[in-house]
């Protein structure tokens, strides 16, 4: 518009502008239904449009957070709300690294809608854009979402939503920010005119681990922001605390989000952060202050969120194993919710600190043991042992060597293996597989005891086999004497 009136453009006329278009729109919410999709999709062109306007990009952020505040309770305006929302998360990473107050600003809008509008969220795809937006904000990369369209500019400087944009390089936007945050993203039709709700959706995760064998949930997290980072597990702590917001609608999306932040407080640079606070603590209120703004204070705050969900499940997904057989009912509930969570909780019993590693042990062991776990079958505690156990005795075999509390740790994990797997040893036996499971045991501990510079474990760990082989004996598992030997016997 401006080049075909051969005018030059004006930041801060179009934020003014846009500031009186936001007043106008929410005075007038109880008719907001008959323009507030125009309203959007002006904003969602202007957030992702070539024009190199940083403050204009950004207050177009922040009034689509406070439509999300201000609107969402209301039925005629939250679709078109929420997609406002999933427009963010077309948003790049690589522009949220170099831009950090748009990032914290997007953070700080998602505390208070949650603190203020929980309530209103009902859907699994309404959870699952809060919980996107949230590992957005917080770690710039979502684990969510695969949004399969975005605006492409034409070479009339117009979006393919029809929004004139600014695209010369005449921009007055000072700061370095890149100039085209759609190279990542997936091109649409040029002959669409306009962003319809449905083209900008958020895929449900089929599961929750990305590999059944493996703890982790991301392995390749970019530069965080402490202060996003930080607000964000604020948010996500009140929600898991709060009793009505955890539904079966959002259970797997929180799940997710929980433990790929878990990974982001075991970093380097969590690391690095944490000992800068360290060497710049020199009285006791600024010891307290850096043990608030901790990674470290926050993954044991994170770890007791999954075991909060984890003694919660049952409760959730009650309906599961009343209108399920009993059966198939605990399988559902230990695919979807607990095998998830105690491997969220193995992963943090490697992490590199010691406090956050021994405390995530103590979960894990009081987890395992209890009654919550009774009714599993054979093929689950088959599987707890394939993607819980050995993972995380892998995983801790590769910690630096050296370090006492890094083989105390791995003796307790050692012990709490032998401690499972002798009380569900009636279950064990049953599986066709139990030779497999029963070698792959012996294979492990085979490892931990030649580990080198090790000096507990290569005494420790017979005696814990000569238990097992004792009890798995007087079950009849395993013969002596006269009778004939059992498979097992000849591997053992």
């Amino acid at each position: 518009v401006h080049q075909s009136l051969g005018t030059l453009f004006d930041e801060e006329n179009a934020i003014f502008y846009m500031e009186l278009l936001v007043i106008v729109t929410l005075e007038n919410r109880d008719r907001v239904g008959l323009f507030l999709n125009d309203v959007i999709n002006h904003m969602t062109s202007i957030i992702l449009s070539n024009h190199l306007c940083r403050r204009l990009r950004e207050r177009a952020v922040i009034a689509l957070i406070q439509f999300a505040i201000r609107l969402l309770h209301k039925d005629q305006a939250k679709p078109f709300v929420i997609h406002g929302l999933q427009s963010l998360l077309l948003i790049s990473s690589s522009m949220l690294t170099s831009y950090r107050t748009l990032q914290r600003q997007i953070s700080q809008g998602l505390v208070e809608l949650i603190h203020s509008l929980s309530s209103s969220l009902h859907t699994s795809t309404d959870w699952l854009t809060v919980f996107s937006l949230l590992e957005l904000s917080a770690t710039t990369t979502s684990s969510h979402s695969h949004l399969n369209t975005t605006p492409k500019p034409t070479g009339r400087g117009v979006t393919e939503m029809g929004v004139a944009t600014e695209v010369d390089d005449d921009s007055t936007d000072t700061g370095k920010e890149p100039t085209d945050i759609h190279q990542s993203l997936p091109n649409t039709n040029v002959n669409d005119t306009s962003l319809s709700l449905q083209e900008i959706p958020v895929q449900k995760p089929a599961a929750v681990g990305l590999n059944r064998f493996d703890l982790l949930i991301e392995d390749n997290l970019p530069s965080q922001d402490p202060e996003s980072f930080f607000n964000v597990c604020e948010a996500l702590s009140y929600l898991v605390r709060d009793e009505q917001s955890i539904t079966r609608e959002n259970f797997t999306a929180c799940l997710k989000t929980l433990r790929l932040f878990t990974e982001v407080t075991s970093t380097r640079q969590a690391l690095k952060h944490d000992k800068k606070l360290a060497r710049h603590s020199h009285s006791s209120s600024s010891m307290d202050k850096q043990q608030q703004h901790s990674y470290a204070t926050t993954a044991l705050q994170l770890l007791d969120l999954l075991d909060t969900l984890y003694l919660r499940a049952g409760i959730v997904f009650q309906g599961v194993q009343s209108t399920d057989s009993k059966e198939e009912g605990v399988s559902v509930m230990w695919h979807m919710c607990w095998c998830p969570l105690l491997e969220g909780i193995a992963r943090m019993c490697c992490d590199p600190r010691r406090s956050v590693r021994q405390t995530a042990i103590a979960y894990l062991q009081r987890a395992l043991l209890a009654h919550t776990l009774h009714s599993l079958t054979e093929h689950d505690w088959e599987a707890c042992f394939l993607e819980v156990f050995f993972p995380m005795l892998s995983r801790l075999m590769e910690e630096e060597e050296g370090k006492p509390d890094v083989e105390e740790a791995r003796m307790r994990a050692c012990n709490l293996l032998c401690k499972v797997f002798l009380q569900r040893l009636p279950n064990l036996s049953r599986l066709s597989t139990f030779i497999d499971l029963w070698v792959g045991i012996l294979d492990t501990m085979d490892k931990y005891m030649h580990i080198e510079g090790s000096e507990l474990l290569p005494e420790a760990i017979p005696e814990s086999l000569k238990n097992m082989l004792l009890v798995m004996v007087t079950q009849g598992v395993l013969y002596v004497g006269t009778a004939p030997p059992a498979q097992e016997e000849e591997l053992t």
